[in-house]
């Protein structure tokens, strides 16, 4: 099941992020037809809501770079480059 859920959200972020889905449409695409139960799963899952995480794409910021600021206050991981 985790393995399951695991491969669901990372095709959903990678189809959000990298070929400009809408929410609905990621959702549809990973087999979620109710577009609510996704949002909550992929916001549980990332600590993101599948918008912020597209919208932040848009801005030039991958998905790993939202996490770490967001699990790290702010601050860049030890190791990343920017």
């Amino acid at each position: 099941q985790q393995y399951l859920l695991r491969c669901r959200m990372e095709h959903a972020q990678e189809l959000l992020c990298g070929y400009g889905f809408s929410p609905g449409e990621a959702a549809l695409a990973v087999g979620y037809p109710d577009i609510f139960a996704f949002s909550r799963m992929f916001k549980r899952y990332y600590g993101v809501s599948p918008t912020r995480a597209k919208i932040k794409r848009k801005s030039d910021v991958g998905l790993s770079n939202i996490l770490d600021n967001e699990l790290n206050g702010g601050k860049p991981m030890k190791g990343s480059h920017r």
